[in-house]
């Protein structure tokens, strides 16, 4: 049975295909042997997509999710990777925001400003327009200083 789910958020997705995965390994063994679709050991982002139907929106939220969870850096996820995702915590650890965050922070200095925030999220085929982009930093801005710190970053649920 080849899993393919369309229009659903991947994490609506997965979690449609697997009911109670996350308390059942064996389960989760299953779901990403039917993603790795070349059993190559590593879920790709062509295969998340291929599973979530594709479509900007889920680009992006499948580019995310790769950033954050690949602890690696190898650019796919593996079994255990894939289970941390699965493991149906809410929220994102601090390691996988920081991860993210610095994804973002392509500059090193601290902060996100707006042509990071942008070459970030076309990066990840988001589907984001420049404008709402740039909005989302404004937002985020708590102190108003023209860059998004961590602590701006983890408090705006980005």
């Amino acid at each position: 049975m080849k899993l393919v789910v369309s229009g659903l958020a991947l994490s609506a997705a997965v979690a449609l295909a697997m009911p109670a995965a996350a308390q059942n390994s064996v389960a989760v063994d299953q779901v990403y042997s039917q993603l790795d679709a070349n059993a190559d050991g590593e879920l790709s982002a062509s295969e998340m997509r291929a599973m979530a139907g594709g479509g900007a929106s889920e680009d992006a939220r499948i580019g995310m999710m790769i950033v954050m969870l690949d602890a690696d850096g190898s650019g796919a996820l593996s079994k255990e990777e894939f289970s941390v995702m699965m493991g149906g915590s809410q929220g994102i650890s601090d390691a996988q925001a920081q991860r993210l965050f610095d994804h973002f922070d392509s500059d090193a200095s601290g902060g996100i400003d707006h042509l990071e925030g942008r070459a970030a999220m076309a990066q990840m085929q988001s589907g984001m327009t420049e404008d709402q982009m740039d909005e989302a930093l404004i937002q985020a801005d708590a102190n108003g200083d023209g860059l998004v710190d961590y602590e701006e970053f983890r408090k705006a649920g980005m």
